[in-house]
């Protein structure tokens, strides 16, 4: 007799955080948590509307991007994004990203009123790979480009809300960041002019 599940396929799993500290309140960070309004603070950001009634962020609303796949798993392939949970009360959110027959991503984000005009932004990311042949993509680079992108987020988020203006994504402000020589090699084809620009 063979045990229920026996020799079923099992997926690899990255799992990473981020936590920035941003002057502002929740009121004004966590709208920017929308993919209508990232344009304002990601850099070369784009994406298609798939469903929203308010066409912005709500509960369900999915959107589609093509900048998640080329750095995530080194594939030109759209990422489709489902906003899973979504309370603007207590600012947070939960994006459910589909990378076609790769992974499946869970993002959940929540900005929290830390006193003197100040907020703290939680990021935290689970990528689960959803066949054995995408398994190689979880390797040892993963944890790094899963850190990577995390912090790019949190750093535009946090340059934003408190400059106004939109944060570069050039090699010397990666560098700043903490982003060593290695990393960067790993997604300068993927972020437009990386290895080009010095502004």
């Amino acid at each position: 007799m063979t045990d229920i599940g026996s020799g079923a396929f099992k997926g690899n799993r990255v799992v990473e955080t981020h936590k920035e500290m941003i002057k502002g309140s929740p009121t004004k960070i966590f709208p920017l948590l929308c993919p209508v309004q990232e344009y304002k603070w990601i850099d070369n950001w784009d994406c298609e509307i798939i469903f929203s009634n308010s066409d912005g962020v709500e509960n369900n609303c999915i959107f589609k991007e093509n900048k998640s796949g080329p750095i995530l798993f080194r594939s030109n392939i759209p990422t489709y994004w489902t906003v899973s949970y979504y309370n603007p009360t207590n600012y947070c959110i939960q994006f459910v990203l589909l990378s076609e027959q790769i992974a499946i991503t869970k993002i959940d984000v929540e900005i929290k009123d830390i006193g003197d005009g100040k907020s703290s932004a939680s990021w935290s990311i689970i990528i689960t790979t959803i066949c054995k042949n995408a398994n190689h993509y979880i390797d040892k680079s993963m944890q790094n480009k899963a850190k990577m992108y995390l912090m790019v987020l949190g750093k535009a988020l946090k340059h934003y809300s408190e400059s106004g203006e939109k944060l570069t994504l050039n090699k010397t402000n990666l560098i700043r960041m903490g982003f060593s020589i290695g990393v960067l090699d790993l997604i300068k084809n993927h972020l437009k002019g990386l290895s080009l620009k010095k502004h």
